[in-house]
């Protein structure tokens, strides 16, 4: 999703800046960045457990546009998808006696989309922009892979269970709030760097499945592991590639 997104803007940014005249007074402000997330406190450390893992920092990409409707405000709408990993240590910590192999995690996907209002203010050679849009998050659980020994009657001859715990992706309402100092280089093009702070609240029905690595025909063990709920909290930043037209 992130790479089409990527695509799609760029092509964009070039077919509007081969057409445009020009002109002083700009009205649209197209922008696409690339950059980095932290995640932060509550996201980062309520109800971390096996059930669902610690999110760690990762990466980001953003796409917005806006118009002008005054002077110095604009409207805009959003698009920031943000990945967070999640650490195989983390999950190894949780077990004692045996420990998982074979492990495969993805981490939480979080993506948003909004609406909302844009200030922009000159500073010098450069403008500042103050944003905030209210809009819907979704986001993707860690899903877990791992092989886990269970406990047998004869501990000469071990049974490993093939485990799965996953959850449908959660949607939430959700912020995000920031600032983007940009420099034009030319016309149209703008360089310029952000920072965000985005916040949301998620909730999973976690599912766990089990199978008998050694029947790998048989009907799998599902456990129900109940309902989870996280806030989604972090700061976003990144550089920006900004056309005006």
């Amino acid at each position: 999703m992130r790479k089409a997104l990527l695509v799609a803007a760029f092509s964009a940014i070039s077919a509007v800046a081969l057409s445009q005249d020009k002109v002083e007074d700009r009205l649209y402000y197209l922008d696409i960045s690339v950059g980095y997330n932290f995640a932060l406190p509550p996201f980062t450390s309520s109800g971390n457990s096996v059930t669902m893992l610690k999110p760690h920092n990762g990466g980001s990409m953003s796409f917005s546009f806006a118009r002008k409707v005054g002077d110095d405000w604009g409207v805009q709408i959003e698009v920031l998808s943000a990945a967070f990993k999640v650490n195989s240590s983390d999950l190894q910590n949780f077990f004692t006696d045996s420990k998982p192999s074979q492990v495969n995690l993805n981490g939480y996907n979080s993506t948003f989309f909004g609406v909302g209002a844009v200030k922009f203010f000159p500073f010098g050679k450069f403008k500042l922009d103050l944003k905030g849009s209210a809009g819907m998050n979704m986001t993707e659980f860690a899903k877990q892979e791992y092989l886990l020994q269970v406990k047998a009657f004869n501990p000469s001859s071990p049974t490993f269970e093939n485990i799965t715990i996953n959850a449908k992706r959660g949607y939430a309402p959700a912020l995000l709030l920031g600032t983007r100092l940009r420099y034009p280089i030319g016309e149209t093009i703008d360089l310029g760097i952000k920072v965000e702070y985005g916040l949301s609240k998620v909730s999973f029905d976690i599912e766990k499945t089990a199978r008998a690595q050694d029947q790998p025909k048989a009907e799998p063990t599902y456990s129900d592991l109940g309902s989870h709920s996280k806030t989604i909290s972090y700061i976003n930043t990144g550089f920006t590639l900004g056309l005006r037209f």
